[in-house]
């Protein structure tokens, strides 16, 4: 009983509240801000674009940006920190989606048909940029956000409220595109990934550095 008395005495400290905070804003970005759903509608997201370019090529390219993103990370994340990686991952989302959503817009107006590779070219911009921080950093931020004293039973909540996440958004996501429209959709991805950076901007401490042992 004592042992977990003390894990809710430690949960309620402000580090810990804090940790739990951050987790939640950093799920909910990560879902929120599309990207996740983008690579499981990848094929969908390009008929509504209107892109000509063939949407096997094109996944198979996204793919490859994917594995450079992650690669990146992996290089850049002890370099310049977890911090910057996912300030300039999320703000590189948001201007992303606004960039696509603004395109797929006037194309609804305008012959831009000149210009149809373009959602091929911004959806590499925007995969590349989440891969190397919400996605490629995603599980390692997550858990050192928290308390060493609570950091598995923490870690493991938001791995729940993750999942659930992932649930909801991955129903919603093709709800979205067919009432909302490409456009609509990507605008909605672009602020919640801004409203994320503002967040990250203000409040997200630096965890690079910071003991897997001892806080």
């Amino acid at each position: 009983m004592e042992p977990i008395m003390s894990h809710y005495h430690i949960a309620a400290t402000k580090p810990a509240l804090k940790g739990f905070a951050a987790s939640i804003v950093l799920s909910l970005g990560y879902q929120f801000s599309g990207v996740f759903s983008f690579i499981n509608y990848m094929s969908d997201i390009f008929k509504a674009s209107g892109s000509v370019v063939d949407v096997n090529t094109a996944t198979i390219i996204i793919g490859l940006v994917q594995i450079v993103g992650v690669y990146t990370s992996t290089i850049l994340v002890d370099i310049v920190g977890r911090r910057v990686l996912m300030l300039i991952s999320t703000m590189g989302v948001g201007i992303g989606c606004i960039a696509f959503g603004c395109f797929t817009y006037l194309a609804k107006i305008y012959d831009l048909s000149d210009f149809n590779w373009l959602p091929l070219v911004l959806m590499i911009i925007i995969c590349y940029v989440a891969n190397i921080g919400l996605i490629g950093i995603f599980f390692l931020v997550l858990v050192e956000l928290f308390p060493v004293k609570i950091r598995s039973l923490a870690t493991s909540l938001s791995v729940i409220f993750l999942s659930l996440l992932v649930f909801g958004t991955l129903k919603l996501f093709p709800l979205m595109l067919h009432y909302w429209g490409i456009s609509f959709t990507m605008w909605f991805s672009a602020a919640s990934a801004l409203l994320t950076f503002f967040y990250f901007w203000l409040f997200l401490q630096e965890t690079k550095g910071k003991s897997m042992i001892e806080d």
